[in-house]
């Protein structure tokens, strides 16, 4: 039985070395994204802006999944972005960051039967 309670505290050790740092290369991808959507968007290649984008809101979304209440501000920050887009005219990008949203949404009701299966798994034993 101890054995078992130290292989696993030992993988959350390791998980909580591990997922922060690739919370962080997530987080340059989505600072290069964001930078890159910018910059296309200026020299007028909507295209390149949206793909960008898309790439932006992929990263936000693994930020959140791995650190939390920082991918939570990204998803806010999706949201201002979807009425940004829309509000400069870039249709295309607005259906993008529309999909982002509903990521969110289904990741986040996904965290929260995690959490209560793992409640209900801690209850049992």
């Amino acid at each position: 039985m101890e054995k078992q309670q130290l292989r696993k505290y030992g993988r959350l050790h390791i998980a909580n070395i591990v997922l922060p740092f690739i919370g962080f290369i997530f987080l340059i991808w989505l600072l290069i994204s964001v930078a890159t959507a910018g910059a296309a968007a200026a020299a007028g290649q909507n295209e390149a802006a949206t793909f960008a984008i898309a790439g932006a809101a992929v990263s936000g979304l693994a930020i959140w999944l791995l650190l939390g209440f920082l991918g939570l501000i990204l998803f806010i920050m999706t949201i201002v972005g979807t009425v940004y887009a829309f509000s400069a005219g870039s249709i295309l990008a607005g259906i993008f960051y529309i999909i982002g949203i509903f990521i969110w949404i289904f990741a986040f009701v996904g965290a929260i039967i995690a959490l209560v299966q793992v409640n209900r798994q801690i209850r049992k034993s």
